[in-house]
């Protein structure tokens, strides 16, 4: 199982309120959403397309970018 891994000065803090890409295969699939809260080893985002509410467990989030525009 491999884990996100949250550079040495960042923290979930950092992701409130941003949009992020969630994938659990190096963002070959996936979906949208905006990054809501990380409390007690969980990540909640809702996803853009359905606007359904996920809570994933810190330990199974495998890749979770911000998007910025290029």
């Amino acid at each position: 199982m491999m884990l996100m891994g949250l550079r040495k000065d960042e923290s979930w803090d950092d992701y409130v309120g941003k949009d992020v890409y969630v994938s659990n295969d190096y963002g070959q699939s996936g979906y949208l959403a905006h990054f809501i809260n990380h409390r007690k080893n969980k990540v909640t985002v809702r996803e853009y397309e359905t606007n359904e509410e996920r809570i994933i467990h810190e330990d199974e989030v495998y890749g979770l970018w911000i998007l910025q525009d290029w």
